[in-house]
């Protein structure tokens, strides 16, 4: 009989000896589980970075591309209203001109008719020119010519 009970407290030694290696196995099986879950969500929010990266990326190119529209219509607008300046001084020397000439062709008549009269054939110049006074000629302030420009590009801006 003692072989008998030798041999049980073998198998019981050797059934220990299995269940701590089925429970080592159970342990890894559950650790392997953990960790690919584990794996799956890091790569999972990997690819929720990648994605949001990628939306980040094409928004900045969004307002990138408004930015460059918003900056033309502004030097647009800019253009424009130096343009309305310019054509208000072009419209005002235009003005000027014609108001000196129309001066001029008058003061000319007006001299020729007279010199016909009195003198005959004979021109006074040096009295052709009476209407042509400070009064007529526009205001000059005592400013030069690039602060006038400065003062002038400066009351549109």
């Amino acid at each position: 009989m003692q072989w008998l009970s030798a041999d049980f407290a073998q198998e019981r030694r050797w059934k220990r000896g299995v269940a701590r290696k089925v429970v080592r196995m159970v342990i890894r099986h559950h650790e392997e589980l953990r960790q690919k879950e584990e794996r799956g969500k890091r790569e999972e929010q990997a690819k929720l970075r990648r994605i949001a990266a990628t939306i980040a990326k094409e928004v900045r190119t969004f307002w990138a591309s408004v930015e460059k529209v918003v900056q033309f219509k502004q030097q647009s607008r800019l253009e424009e209203k130096r343009k309305k300046a310019l054509d208000l001084q072009l419209d005002f020397i235009v003005g000027q001109t014609e108001k000196y000439s129309d001066l001029l062709s008058q003061s000319l008549n007006e001299s020729t008719r007279a010199s016909r009269v009195h003198q005959g054939p004979s021109l006074n110049r040096a009295s052709s020119y009476p209407s042509l006074t400070a009064s007529s000629l526009p205001p000059s302030d005592s400013v030069t010519e690039d602060e006038g420009k400065e003062t002038f590009w400066t009351s549109f801006l």
